[in-house]
């Protein structure tokens, strides 16, 4: 007996559903429901989150001689305000802005965080700019990260733009 139209859209779907159970966008779903990744899924999660902090919503601008950034990833905020200057100091001061959601952090994470984006920064565009005095403000402490990219983005800013431009809404 032929198929009729209704048992062929119940076989579609069951097949989605099927689908669906077996496959997530992201990775490959067992019977107890967890997701588990092949090791190609997870690099390109990774690499997903990585933009996501590359690509966060940033303002600059310029406040008196603090270059500042502030960072929107959606679930976090970042205000990183640095004041640099030409030699290297080897304990920067850590100032944090009071937040609700953030307790203090130990000053050292914050200074080595903030040191290795502007090192990272200051080695690929071939500058001497160093932080002398560092304050923030964060909505959730995640090991450093966007701390670290703040950082980049404001000695980056400033090499591809100077220091006159850098709190320029349009380039």
């Amino acid at each position: 007996m032929p198929p009729t139209k209704v048992d062929a859209k119940k076989q579609r779907r069951k097949d989605a559903e099927n689908a669906f159970e077996t496959a997530t966008a992201t990775g490959r779903s067992n019977r107890t429901g967890r997701v588990q990744f092949d090791a190609p899924v997870a690099l390109i999660l990774a690499r997903r989150f990585e933009q996501t902090v590359r690509t966060a919503m940033a303002q600059f601008y310029r406040k008196d001689r603090y270059f500042t950034v502030t960072l929107y990833t959606g679930p976090n905020h970042l205000s990183l305000w640095l004041l640099l200057d030409g030699e290297q100091v080897t304990q920067p001061e850590v100032v944090q802005f009071s937040h609700p959601l953030c307790p203090a952090l130990p000053p050292d994470d914050v200074r080595t965080a903030v040191l290795g984006g502007v090192n990272q920064a200051n080695a690929r565009y071939r500058t001497d700019f160093f932080p002398r005095e560092i304050k923030f403000g964060i909505e959730r402490w995640q090991g450093g990260d966007l701390v670290r990219r703040g950082a980049f983005m404001i000695v980056e800013r400033l090499a591809t733009l100077g220091p006159d431009r850098f709190g320029l809404l349009f380039d």
